[in-house]
């Protein structure tokens, strides 16, 4: 943009695309620990099991 290779419009479509694409993997990632989430009790019930 400061060297004239893109105009301010395609830096902020470019960063605007970007910066969605990261929050979406975020979210992704964010949703699947959730669902793996059992709760505090099922966790350690299932450690003292192992042990």
């Amino acid at each position: 943009m400061f060297r004239g290779e893109v105009t301010a419009e395609e830096a902020r479509q470019f960063y605007e695309h970007s910066y969605r694409h990261a929050y979406l993997r975020l979210m992704v990632i964010v949703s699947g620990l959730y669902q793996q989430y059992n709760g505090k009790n099922s966790y350690f019930w299932q450690a003292q099991q192992l042990t």
